[in-house]
């Protein structure tokens, strides 16, 4: 279970939502064993995630690791500028959660990190503004694979995302983009 709750008075309330492991099967690619980060109606969901990505990598939820080490804020709009379009800084102004992701110096990572945005039934008329923050450091290599799904067809909602991805000097990362609401 995903437990959501309104922001602020200016934001409609997502209502409390349950999404099962299976009801995002079509949106895992077959691949169960990838790390994954799993949010749903922009909540992270500890029961749905699966992070064991291996060579001191770090995937997790960024509320917890900005609790954990505040230093990472440091990060945050300094590679998506907030002038760059009026979203980033809605996104910058609403930030609560989202993914972070840090290869350490030197890790080749064997599978892709997913990271999986779940829009679940009940959600109409609300909005959720993940951040993700991903830094490589030197000479690691990286792939991520961000998806953003539906499970309420028909239902209007906003979802505003910003990626901030830091590439150390002789790192490469690719990083794709599934966009599957409509």
């Amino acid at each position: 279970t995903a437990s959501t709750s309104k922001g602020s008075s200016s934001r409609a309330r997502v209502h409390e939502a349950t999404v099962s492991l299976d009801a995002l099967a079509p949106f895992l690619f077959g691949h169960v064993e990838w790390p994954r980060l799993v949010f749903v109606n922009g909540r992270y969901s500890a029961e749905l995630s699966s992070v064991a990505a291996g060579s001191g990598v770090r995937v997790e939820s960024l509320a917890q690791a900005l609790d954990a080490n505040p230093a990472l804020e440091k990060h945050l709009g300094r590679h998506a500028a907030l002038d760059a379009t009026p979203f980033v800084a809605w996104n910058t102004g609403q930030i609560s959660d989202g993914a972070f992701v840090h290869v350490p110096a030197r890790a080749d990572l064997a599978h892709p990190i997913h990271l999986l945005f779940v829009t679940a039934p009940g959600a109409a008329g609300a909005a959720v503004y993940p951040r993700n923050l991903v830094v490589v450091e030197r000479e690691a290599r990286a792939s991520l694979i961000e998806s953003y799904v539906t499970l309420a067809e028909g239902e209007r909602y906003l979802t505003n995302v910003v990626t901030e991805v830091v590439v150390a000097e002789d790192a490469w990362v690719e990083d794709k983009r599934i966009q599957g609401e409509r």
